[in-house]
């Protein structure tokens, strides 16, 4: 079976940096206490999320499908 290595090596990386006590996107700053990353890295990942989320809603509007799941057909008046 073959592995995705880029993947493996992120995975790889974030365990080592949450284990070392630092920010797992960054790694250069403690993280926000019960969290694993700090505020600023925090934030920008919030705010790419946000940005595919409404661009991955737009889309789905405009096809018709679920706004939920992405797949399924929209059922009307729901």
């Amino acid at each position: 079976m073959m592995t995705n290595a880029p993947a493996t090596a992120s995975r790889r990386r974030y365990r080592a940096r949450k284990a070392a006590g630092v920010c797992t996107q960054c790694g250069s700053v403690p993280p926000e206490p019960g969290r694993p990353m700090c505020v600023p890295c925090r934030k920008t990942t919030n705010e790419a999320s946000r940005r595919r989320q409404r661009k991955m809603r737009v889309l789905a509007i405009v096809l018709g499908w679920c706004v939920q799941c992405l797949q399924r057909e929209r059922m009307r008046g729901l």
